[in-house]
């Protein structure tokens, strides 16, 4: 059973979302539904990140001050 709900939403947004919805002739809960799951593909967590830099590519300057943290201004390469 679905149950209708009442949202508040900008006009500009609404006016995205209408678009979206004629584009694809989808209903405006099919729209915000493919917006949401669309959202959570494209979400990545710090772990997927993991190995994706060569160590090469590592700046051990900044590498160290990250791991230390900067506390003046004076401290920054």
């Amino acid at each position: 059973m679905h149950m209708v709900r009442v949202i508040t939403i900008r006009d500009d947004v609404y006016a995205q979302l209408s678009d979206l919805k004629i584009k694809n002739g989808m209903s405006f809960s099919e729209a915000i539904d493919h917006l949401l799951k669309e959202n959570n593909v494209r979400k990545k967590g710090l772990l997927d990140f993991v190995g994706v830099i060569s160590e090469g590519d590592i700046d051990r300057n900044a590498s160290m001050f990250a791991r230390k943290g900067w506390k003046h201004d004076e401290d920054m390469p």
